[in-house]
């Protein structure tokens, strides 16, 4: 699977802890879409 994109969908309506585990997630590796809402997730 080398080579592979990996994209986390991160949705939480605190504007604050999204961005603290979108940041940790970027760190780790992965591409990472927030989302403060349901209705912005899909």
């Amino acid at each position: 699977m080398r080579g592979d994109r990996h994209v986390i969908l991160v949705v939480d309506d605190d504007v604050e802890s999204l961005e603290v585990i979108a940041q940790n997630l970027r760190r780790m590796g992965y591409e990472v879409v927030p989302a403060v809402d349901g209705r912005s997730a899909v």
